[in-house]
């Protein structure tokens, strides 16, 4: 049976008599994930809540593609399968531009930095107890797998850089999604994707996996698969 996802989506550490965000620089999306069993609408496993923060940068959001890239690597991280994330993307997205940041401000107010709280509840049908149990075992493994891990240093550190030469190379970087120039410098991940060092090196600090095609770098638990 498939899953049933219900998202509601709060915000905290606004300040008091606010309704527009004043221009920080970035805010906390924090995650959390419930799920519930059920057989003849009777609950019979609920697994303990899991929640886990990122701090995403306003500059990440500004635009869809980016944003959906980024908020889809949340998204994964607390173990949603990517066919389940679009309603649920969509939802975050307008969430944060109804918030009202002004994207043309890049001045950082004092204060604590706005946090988006995103709970997830995950319900789905179960033939017997058994299989709730099961199933609940086996979404735990995978949330486990999917875990935010960064890669290591020395594989960040070590990846190679090309000179970006136009025909054949890709147009923008897909984490920033400015274009690139011909006769740039750029970061070369193994798996052939390219983008700017800066914006590699950021994300692999925070993930492993390639933004565009899931390749695993090295972590401190394993290697590259």
């Amino acid at each position: 049976m498939p899953n049933h996802y219900s998202l509601q989506l709060d915000r905290d550490a606004l300040p008091l008599g606010t309704r527009r965000l004043p221009p920080y620089e970035s805010l906390c999306l924090q995650i959390r994930i419930r799920r519930r069993a059920y057989i003849n609408d009777s609950v019979v496993q609920e697994l303990p809540e899991y929640a886990q923060a990122f701090t995403l940068l306003h500059e990440m959001l500004l635009h869809e593609d980016s944003a959906r890239v980024f908020l889809s690597f949340c998204l994964s991280a607390v173990g949603i399968p990517i066919n389940d994330q679009d309603q649920m993307l969509n939802a975050i997205a307008s969430f944060y531009l109804d918030m009202g940041v002004d994207p043309a401000s890049s001045t950082c107010s004092g204060g604590a930095i706005p946090i988006v709280l995103a709970d997830i509840l995950i319900e789905y049908e179960a033939h017997d107890e058994t299989q709730a149990v099961n199933r609940a075992i086996q979404e735990s493994m995978e949330l486990d797998m999917f875990k935010a891990v960064p890669a290591t240093k020395s594989s960040i550190e070590g990846l190679k850089k090309v000179r970006l030469e136009g025909s054949g190379s890709m147009e923008e970087c897909m984490i920033c999604l400015e274009k690139f120039c011909v006769g740039q410098e750029a970061t070369c991940m193994p798996c052939s994707h390219v983008y700017h060092g800066d914006c590699i090196a950021q994300w692999l600090e925070r993930s492993h996996l390639c933004p565009l095609c899931r390749f695993q770098m090295p972590t401190d638990s394993g290697s590259s698969r």
